[in-house]
């Protein structure tokens, strides 16, 4: 039984950007990476409206990613860190101590 209260797959399959993110998360599990739906499409599923944009958070590098995908074009958006941005999904990486973030840091 899952301890999520809602089931957000429908919500999804609802998106026009469904079918690009989940080729995109298919791709980066097949490659053996982890790969999630973040950001403001789960607050809004989880509020009952129709998501806006389907963001992807991956343990893929940015190069690995922009390799993975590279026939479809990848553009790279974003100030702070690298995210692809890649059929209208944006795709970002983990950042990690290496970086000099800490999870306290990230919360604020």
């Amino acid at each position: 039984m899952s301890s999520f209260p809602v089931d957000l797959l429908p919500g999804l399959a609802g998106s026009a950007q469904w079918p690009a993110a989940r080729t995109i998360l298919d791709t980066l599990k097949a490659k053996g990476f982890a790969a999630y739906i973040v950001g403001g499409a789960l607050r809004d599923l989880i509020s009952g409206h129709p998501p806006g944009d389907l963001d992807i958070l991956t343990d893929a590098s940015p190069d690995i990613v922009n390799r993975l995908f590279w026939g479809e074009k990848p553009r790279q958006v974003g100030q702070n860190f690298e995210v692809s941005l890649i059929n209208g999904v944006e795709v970002a990486s983990f950042r990690g101590d290496s970086e000099g973030g800490t999870l306290e840091a990230d919360l604020g």
